[in-house]
């Protein structure tokens, strides 16, 4: 059974589907949030879209389309910004997951693609499993993929400064939009920032919810142009297209095994 986009379906498409057995949907949660110069407001919604398809691809999902507002408060002083509060996220993604249970789905992938949603949708995540016994993941979805990342552009690892390469309008950013429209992101303007302060202030040891200008004066760090200092290979859409796909396939074996764990925890379970 192929992959469903629910914006595109009608209701006989998913009835039927439903009847044929899909049980898992992906949804995608977004931003609409300033990237630096160069790239857009929707960057971390384009990248969602991208990653949730092909994931939703691989395991015959329904693709829910995508949630393009988050919890951006630490760009709000950039005009264009929206964020909702993290209570008001929260409820939007714990009400999403309730009404796709209610038609028939009870396996939910949550692709983030925001740092900022990634808590409040772990706590959706934690109440609607709690309330309905629904599988539901939480995927950040460029989390561990440095060794993916470095079979995709074939360099050594002392070579990649991960930090540089995956950050907030860096070059990964830039690569998978540029997989969607290599004309959305604005090479001319680019500018290159440290992510030193970013790193400091994001360390899980020790965490400030900083503002964006406290960390870079761009509103990004890395350099959508360079993948790292020390590498000198072309960002582009093709990178971005094979960063995308290796996170697909990442995904689907990792939920595909979580699926299969928690089954056998459920049946060995005494009663």
């Amino acid at each position: 059974m192929p992959m469903v986009e629910l914006g595109d379906a009608t209701r006989r498409h998913v009835r039927e589907a439903v009847a044929a057995g899909l049980k898992i949907a992906v949804v995608p949660l977004g931003a609409t949030e300033q990237h630096g110069e160069a790239l857009p407001f929707r960057t971390d919604t384009l990248i969602a879209e991208e990653v949730a398809a092909d994931l939703a691809g691989r395991l015959d999902a329904l693709l829910v389309p995508a949630v393009s507002y988050g919890v951006s408060l630490e760009h709000m002083s950039i005009p264009g910004t929206v964020t909702l509060s993290a209570t008001t996220f929260t409820s939007v993604v714990r009400e999403i997951c309730e009404s796709l249970i209610s038609g028939g789905i009870n396996q939910i992938i949550l692709l983030v693609a925001h740092f900022g949603n990634a808590a409040p949708a772990q706590i959706a995540a934690e109440e609607v499993v709690s309330n309905t016994g629904a599988i539901v993941c939480v995927s950040s979805y460029f989390a561990g993929m440095e060794e993916a990342t470095l079979e995709v552009l074939g360099v050594d690892s002392h070579l990649l400064d991960w930090t540089y390469f995956n950050s907030h309008g860096g070059a990964a950013e830039a690569a998978m939009v540029m997989a969607r429209d290599t004309g959305l992101v604005r090479v001319d303007w680019a500018q290159s920032a440290s992510p030193e302060l970013s790193n400091l202030f994001y360390d899980e040891a020790m965490k400030y919810p900083h503002a964006v200008e406290e960390a870079t004066p761009t509103g990004q760090w890395g350099d959508p142009r360079r993948i790292s200092p020390a590498i000198d290979l072309a960002v582009d859409g093709e990178l971005g297209r094979r960063l995308i796909e290796a996170c697909g396939q990442r995904l689907a074996a990792k939920f595909r095994l979580l699926v299969e764990e928690i089954g056998r925890s459920h049946s060995e379970a005494p009663e």
